[in-house]
């Protein structure tokens, strides 16, 4: 492969350094937080409908983490009513 393709010379270093530099703010500015499925399963039609799209799916470690889901979201509701 020809050493132009693997290096690029930079013509403007300064122009160079602020697009970096506007980059590494945007990416710095993106926030996320995180979001779980047993949240939402609030009614016995929604854990229907969780489970029927996981079962199509058809993936064993899919298939396990949202039994586990729908666990969480039953004894957490047992323990409501318990209380």
């Amino acid at each position: 492969m020809p050493a132009s393709f693997c290096r690029r010379q930079v013509t403007n270093p300064g122009k160079a350094t602020m697009i970096a530099e506007v980059w590494r703010v945007r990416l710095m500015a993106i926030k996320t937080t995180g979001w779980s499925p047993t949240a939402h399963l609030d009614s016995d039609a929604a854990v229907l409908a969780y489970l029927e799209a996981v079962f199509e799916d058809g993936d064993p470690a899919l298939i396990a983490a949202a039994l586990a889901d729908v666990a969480q979201v039953r004894s957490s509701v047992g323990a409501e009513v318990r209380d």
